[in-house]
């Protein structure tokens, strides 16, 4: 039979980890469509990882609206962490972009 489907997205998050940290088995590009899977899956902890992506910059092209929107996500979602970065982000702003400028 097929296996029960991991509704929680902590698989998805994993393989993403996997890919995100692997010194031989690096693949940024595989690692942020995992994230997003999991995002789609509610885990708030893939929100906060790909948040942290966009605000660097790091294999996708920096976004910080995104990144306040996958914070926004995890901190409605219950993340106490992810309001605490959304209140830092609100008040300081976007600091890889202002260094841009």
């Amino acid at each position: 039979e097929a296996v029960q489907a991991d509704t929680t997205g902590n698989a998805e998050l994993q393989l993403a980890r996997h890919y995100l940290n692997s010194p031989e088995d690096q693949n940024v590009t595989l690692a942020i469509q995992w994230l997003w899977s999991s995002v789609k899956k509610g885990n708030t902890q893939a929100d906060m990882l790909l948040a942290d992506m966009y605000l660097r910059g790091q294999g996708v092209p920096q976004n910080c609206e995104q990144s306040r929107v996958l914070l926004l996500a995890a901190a409605n979602s219950g993340s106490t962490l992810a309001r605490q970065r959304l209140a830092n982000f609100d008040a300081e702003g976007c600091p890889a972009h202002s260094a841009q400028n």
